[in-house]
């Protein structure tokens, strides 16, 4: 019922404005405030839905924010997620107010390396970067795990990987690319540049960046790793494209190609989405850089089995 709710609550809010919409929300929290917060705020279940839904409309989130801070045991995870909604309504004091009992909370226990963590994040979106930046330096070179699943994820990310998009979400572009610069992982650091491109203005900056991104893809193609391409990377030939570079884009392009032919059949295709979507996106269409991409299908069909054949067969008349 909650899922319908959700549902409803989604489609007024997009249709008839936030008015028919809160009414309806007000029924989902009643139907939900008592139910255990699960440990993780995006773990499947009613929570992450609603959670999902009010990170995403600004007028859901302040009810929302009195339910969980009413709850009687509120963990660090859902601490950050009280705070990123905090910061969808509009109310990045508050924020900042939750990362210092975050960050009080690391204080006490010097081990608990995730509270600094998360600490550091809310500070950093809600445009406090420069007073977040030492806590998610603190967190990252911490010895322990780096793994942190997070409100607005659908599955665990890195703790860089983290720090890198709260700094890009408030104002702190200009430490999210050193922060990137600084990982020492060659794949790690592809991604992490990879984000920062792709909030770079098209220009110069922008085809300078591309350059590092690409010179740790070979890096990590070097070393044998295996690159996840996800948004941020399928959009790296487009910093050379906007550049007007055609050349250097079919090169990027083919680059990212042949990174991807040890990848399992279902990483290929989601890859190859990404893909798409970005030769979509360039002005003019993606035809004229397009060549990596058709022979990159060629040589996966190749070195494929026949059930893989046909998944691989399947997906690419799906994108087309």
């Amino acid at each position: 019922m909650v899922s319908l709710c959700c549902t409803i609550t989604r489609d007024q809010a997009r249709r008839v404005g936030s008015g028919p919409a809160t009414v309806t929300w007000q029924g989902v929290l009643e139907r939900i405030k008592t139910t255990p917060l699960p440990p993780d705020p995006p773990q499947p279940g009613p929570w992450a839905e609603v959670l999902s839904l009010a990170l995403h409309h600004p007028s859901l989130s302040a009810p929302l924010s009195g339910i969980i801070a009413r709850h009687p045991a509120v963990p660090s995870a859902w601490a950050h997620a009280l705070g990123r909604l905090h910061i969808c309504a509009g109310r990045p004091e508050r924020a900042v107010r939750v990362a210092e009992v975050l960050s009080a909370a690391a204080d006490r226990h010097p081990e608990d390396h995730e509270s600094r963590l998360l600490a550091g994040l809310l500070r950093a979106r809600a445009g406090a970067s420069e007073s977040g930046w030492d806590e998610l330096l603190e967190a990252i070179n911490a010895e322990g795990p780096k793994l942190v699943w997070l409100a607005g994820a659908d599955g665990p990310r890195r703790y860089e990987q983290w720090a890198v998009e709260a700094l890009l979400d408030g104002d702190g572009y200009a430490l999210a690319l050193l922060l990137a610069r600084l990982a020492t992982e060659p794949g790690l650091r592809a991604t992490l540049l990879a984000h920062c491109l792709h909030h770079t203005p098209a220009g110069e900056d922008a085809a300078a960046l591309a350059e590092e991104v690409s010179t740790a893809v070979t890096e990590a193609l070097a070393a044998g790793d295996s690159l996840s391409i996800g948004e941020d990377l399928a959009c790296l030939p487009r910093a050379a494209w906007e550049h007007g570079d055609t050349g250097r884009a079919e090169h990027l392009l083919g680059q990212l190609i042949d990174g991807l032919q040890d990848v399992s059949t279902p990483a290929w295709l989601d890859a190859m989405t990404h893909i798409y979507a970005m030769l979509d996106q360039l002005d003019g269409g993606g035809d004229d850089i397009a060549a990596p991409v058709i022979a990159g299908w060629q040589r996966r069909l190749d070195a494929a089995d026949p059930d893989n054949t046909i998944e691989l067969l399947l997906g690419w008349a799906a994108l087309g």
